[in-house]
């Protein structure tokens, strides 16, 4: 049997598509919780762990506030909620600038050795790592490593991710690959599933700006930054493939830029264009002059990683 949406089920609520685009992606909490605080415009963090206690299918992710917190956290490193600062009364006397908490120094080797005895998971990370390094870890990496996941509370599964990751890359400096992966916790990565889900979002990421950059006529490294995002968006956006991309580049004559195909491509997507045979007929006026300018401020593609993986240019990826 087929369905359609009813359009008299009552009042629609709007859906932002950095949500829409991670439906594949999401846990059954992080989903449920996203729609509950759509629903409600607002963040209640005890009405939601009193909500879903009953939900067996998200109880368990839902079960303390810190495994709430885990969940909101995500969608703040996404970049559909922000931090509220507390409300503040004006002192008299304006109060000084507050100190930097200094970090915590890294464990020593006598700790590491200590937690190792209690917590198996610690030999694991230190013999998978060498094997991926393909050679034995001096004193200072190891420890490191080991800090990663007992002070910094990364787990074992994302660690290893990332340095099979970097290793591939030719990155094997265990200091550069610490300050990244505590650079992916910061944009919403906290697993080993999530960093897997994020690199292959990169990859494929670099098979769009190849084929892009292959139909433009450029070499796929010197787009920008920026350019491979809104490359990017073509294919995931619009949902357009190579035949509609090089239509557009045809139409462009001399003008074959990414930021002039963005531009018509961005039109005919609002058209809803969605083969070359429909634009065949279509004039001159159908092309924009000029993209607008892409910013964070004004483009959500080019903000935080954790809504979507951002292409950087010479540095860590």
């Amino acid at each position: 049997m087929e369905y359609r949406l009813n359009k008299n089920c009552g009042d629609m609520v709007a859906i932002p598509a950095l949500v829409l685009r991670r439906l594949a992606t999401l846990t059954p909490a992080q989903l449920a919780v996203v729609l509950a605080i759509l629903r409600d415009g607002e963040v209640r963090g005890a009405d939601l762990l009193r909500e879903f206690a009953a939900n067996k299918a998200v109880a368990h992710e839902l079960s303390s506030p810190q495994k709430l917190d885990n969940v909101l956290n995500y969608w703040a490193g996404a970049g559909l909620l922000e931090p509220v600062a507390p409300t503040v009364t004006s002192p008299a006397v304006a109060p000084a600038t507050p100190q930097r908490t200094p970090k915590p120094p890294r464990l020593s080797a006598r700790e590491i050795a200590a937690a190792a005895a209690t917590d198996k998971q610690v030999g694991v990370l230190i013999t998978e790592s060498q094997n991926l390094f393909g050679t034995p870890l001096n004193e200072g990496d190891g420890n490191l490593l080991a800090s990663l996941y007992l002070q910094d509370h990364l787990p074992v599964d994302m660690i290893l991710t990332g340095i099979a990751h970097f290793v591939a890359r030719g990155k094997r400096n265990v200091k550069y690959i610490a300050r990244a992966l505590l650079s992916w916790r910061e944009s919403g990565i906290r697993t080993g599933a999530d960093a897997e889900r994020y690199l292959a979002i990169l990859a494929q990421r670099e098979i769009f700006a190849q084929e892009a950059a292959k139909l433009l006529g450029i070499p796929a490294d010197s787009l920008t930054a920026g350019e491979c995002t809104m490359v990017a968006r073509w294919y995931e956006e619009y949902g357009y493939d190579a035949q509609m991309i090089s239509a557009a580049v045809q139409r462009a004559g001399d003008k074959n830029n990414v930021r002039y195909i963005s531009a018509m491509l961005k039109k005919w997507h609002a058209k809803g264009y969605r083969t070359p045979r429909e634009i065949e007929d279509l004039g001159a006026a159908n092309v924009q002059a000029k993209s607008r300018e892409v910013t964070p401020e004004n483009d959500f593609m080019l903000r935080r990683i954790g809504k979507v993986p951002q292409f950087r240019k010479e540095e860590d990826r």
